[in-house]
């Protein structure tokens, strides 16, 4: 397709046109508000990337990847306003993005990257090590055989028991 090319030869704003058109003319394609959301994306239009992800899940509610576009899309988001100091509008906005990537999950156990951007925003949102210990050992168990997730696992595991224990040397002082 026309935008694929424009986009891969770094002519984003031709592509996003392609595909705005594309989109118009076929408003019912979950693929096309995807590929469309990414352009916007890589030109950091975060609030139109949404729009797209957003009708995106409306279209194909069951394909995982609209949940974990939004959530990144939102975690960029609240990066941004804690960069700002607006930690309570940011809190809000990591809260709906852990709850796009658990929905990412849930929607398809098998898609690994959403497991380490639900871990990294339930520490954002200050969950406790032995929830996100419990997430983690879900993912690995349906995911067994998936070297990345078991690199995961071992890497977030160990990122825990450091947390652990500078908290214990913490309290010995």
């Amino acid at each position: 397709n026309r935008a694929v090319v424009l986009m891969l030869e770094n002519k984003l704003d031709l592509a996003e046109a392609e595909l705005s058109k594309a989109v118009l003319l076929r408003p019912m394609s979950g693929c096309l508000q995807l590929e469309l959301g990414d352009i916007c994306m890589m030109q950091n239009k975060r609030d139109k990337a949404l729009g797209q992800y957003t009708q995106a899940k409306e279209l194909v509610g069951d394909w995982p990847e609209p949940y974990y576009k939004i959530a990144l899309v939102l975690k960029s988001q609240a990066d941004e306003l804690m960069k700002e100091n607006k930690a309570d509008e940011a809190r809000k906005l990591y809260k709906e993005a852990l709850k796009n990537a658990s929905e990412t999950i849930d929607k398809d156990p098998t898609f690994i990257p959403a497991y380490a951007l639900e871990v990294e925003l339930m520490r954002i949102t200050g969950a406790k090590d032995e929830d996100i210990k419990k997430k983690l050992d879900k993912g690995a168990k349906v995911n067994s055989k998936s070297a990345p997730m078991q690199e995961m696992l071992l890497k977030q595991t160990q990122i825990i028991e450091e947390a652990q224990k500078l908290e214990k040397a913490e309290e010995c002082h």
